[in-house]
């Protein structure tokens, strides 16, 4: 009987890679790509602020108001930040995107579209409600926050109108469009887990401010989930504006520095809190199972751990110097918005 021997390789030739080598590779490929597109975003805005507000001291820019400038500075250069990160996204991950259904009707039952909207609301209000609960014993050790984290200019009418536009309606648009739209899709064939909470640690990266950690990886993981059940951007892009436009509220109808903006914007965000918490908990009751289920498949749709593959995705150099920012950036925040 005749038997048949493969060849020797030659001298040099690198080893035959395995499938699970393979998919682990491409996952770091991948996630330090998604995480360059909030490194663009971190220069472009920081880089951009530091410009403006170089600028605005000049005498030719001396008409510019005190509103406008902020506007400048610390939003223009947000909205520019993301568009510049979509399209690089959008270059990079062309051929992994879906190319249709990001606007369409979602999937789904109509109790699941409107619970989900109320639902990430909820998520934002645990994050808000969690955060106040870390901060009471500061509070208590007679720490208090000085400034509010978003607020309108009281000085410019106009300023006014385009940083509220951009809060409550631009932002959540394109941030949306990036994190579930670009990245989270890019990062689906991964494993729906995998893409879920790592889209969602850079969508929390992206604030980078310690005093929003849990409020957008909360958001984060449970607007992936609902995107990747509906196969659309609009329940997630409707939340973000609700939830951004509902925290907003008491500083379109009151003064920060008068009492009555204390006292009704504590009740208008109480009641807020109590009812989305509410309806993300019968959110949780009616749709968790297919979370959960979706938890239990992934290892055995993909062969390989979430673990091993989140693993991965945080060796990444891209990853670690983003985390070096975060940390650099929580420090210089928390000395500034607390006395």
């Amino acid at each position: 009987m005749n038997h048949t021997t493969r060849p020797p390789m030659p001298p040099g030739t690198p080893p035959v890679e395995s499938p699970r080598q393979l998919m682990l590779k491409e996952v770091f490929r991948d996630t330090l790509l998604t995480g360059v597109l909030v490194l663009i975003i971190f220069l472009v805005t920081n880089g951009g602020s530091v410009i403006f507000q170089a600028l605005s001291m000049l005498p030719m820019f001396s008409f510019l108001s005190a509103g406008m400038t902020t506007f400048l500075s610390s939003y223009a250069v947000c909205i520019l930040g993301d568009i510049i990160a979509i399209l690089v996204g959008l270059a990079i991950f062309y051929r992994k995107l879906p190319k249709t259904g990001w606007f369409s009707r979602p999937l789904g039952e109509t109790k699941f579209f409107w619970l989900s909207i109320f639902g990430v609301v909820g998520a934002a209000s645990v994050g808000v409600q969690i955060l106040n609960t870390f901060y009471l014993p500061f509070y208590y050790a007679g720490f208090e926050m000085t400034e509010e984290m978003l607020t309108i200019p009281r000085d410019d009418p106009l300023a006014a109108v385009l940083v509220g536009l951009y809060i409550c309606v631009i932002g959540p648009i394109l941030e949306e469009i990036l994190f579930r739209g670009v990245i989270l899709r890019a990062l689906e064939p991964h494993g729906a887990i995998t893409a879920s909470l790592f889209s969602a640690f850079l969508f929390t990266i992206f604030h980078f401010n310690p005093l929003q950690l849990f409020t957008p990886l909360l958001m984060g993981v449970l607007a992936a989930f609902i995107v990747l059940r509906t196969h659309s951007l609009w329940p997630v892009i409707l939340a973000h504006i609700l939830n951004n436009t509902l925290a907003m509220l008491p500083e379109f109808f009151f003064d920060p520095s008068t009492e009555a903006y204390t006292v009704f914007g504590g009740m208008i965000n109480t009641a807020v809190s109590v009812v989305t918490i509410i309806l993300l908990v019968v959110f949780v009751y009616y749709y968790g199972k297919q979370f959960t289920r979706m938890c239990h498949d992934e290892p055995r749709i993909t062969g390989i751990s979430v673990g091993a593959k989140l693993k991965k995705a945080f060796v990444n150099p891209i990853t670690i110097l983003l985390l070096v920012f975060y940390v650099l950036s929580s420090i210089l925040i928390v000395t500034y918005f607390f006395a």
